[in-house]
């Protein structure tokens, strides 16, 4: 026998999950543990941080942001009854699929209550807002990881969106990413340096004239642009 035969099959690495992108637990805030847990999973999903279908283990989770099992399993079966997760086993949770019917009826809401945050930001913006704008957007262009573009097309687009000064049109449109953030991950791939984004720069040059038609066709190309690509990995998903 070859010495090739004798070596022990190698063990298969244990893929560990991530803690969620963008926050980390702070033990020393008041706010309850399953709240901050809860919190930390929405915006992930939101942001795109957490792929679709992906599982998340309460033990692992826990482990991740360094809390014990209980309140982090709390925060998901939250979730759970919010629709963003499936319990598939007694202590693994997935995140939900879109279908493209699902898909669909997300992105005709997303196109008029974005539309309408950004109408109401072209009203109010001033200089100063669009040169912090320009400066989110930039660095989505600089983004060199799905990762990071995904996080920073996310802070770009509710830097704006907060701007229109209406909290439950705000929270109508948070809970859309909530279901939209993971398919997110569909768009095709545009991190490298240097790519640019026609429909952002429409959208921040209709901001600069504070012309809120401008600002919703752009805001509306955008998204459309977008929605493409994923639909057609949607498709080729369902045959």
């Amino acid at each position: 026998m070859s010495a090739k035969k004798l070596e022990k099959p190698a063990r298969p690495r244990r893929i560990r999950m991530a803690a969620p992108r963008m926050q980390k637990f702070d033990p020393t805030a008041p706010e309850a543990i399953e709240r901050q847990v809860y919190r930390i999973v929405r915006q992930s999903l939101m942001a795109g941080a957490i792929l679709p279908g992906k599982k998340l283990s309460t033990r692992s989770l826990a482990e991740a942001l360094g809390v014990s099992p209980m309140p982090v399993r709390e925060a998901l079966k939250r979730l759970e009854a919010d629709g963003l997760l499936e319990s598939r086993a007694k202590s693994a949770f997935h995140v939900h699929e879109l279908s493209q019917a699902e898909f669909r009826e997300v992105l005709k809401i997303r196109l008029r209550l974005e539309g309408l945050a950004v109408r109401e930001a072209a009203k109010n913006i001033d200089a100063d807002k669009v040169r912090r704008a320009r400066a989110l957007d930039n660095r989505i262009l600089a983004s060199t990881t799905t990762a990071q573009r995904l996080e920073r097309n996310f802070r770009f687009h509710f830097f704006i969106y907060q701007l229109a000064d209406m909290p439950m049109t705000l929270a109508l449109i948070e809970n859309m990413w909530l279901r939209i953030g993971p398919t997110l991950n569909k768009v095709v791939d545009k991190t490298r340096p240097g790519a640019t984004y026609p429909a952002h720069a429409r959208l921040l040059a209709a901001l600069a004239r504070r012309d809120p038609d401008g600002a919703e066709r752009a805001l509306q190309r955008d998204l459309l642009e977008a929605a493409e690509s994923i639909e057609k990995q949607l498709s080729a998903s369902a045959t």
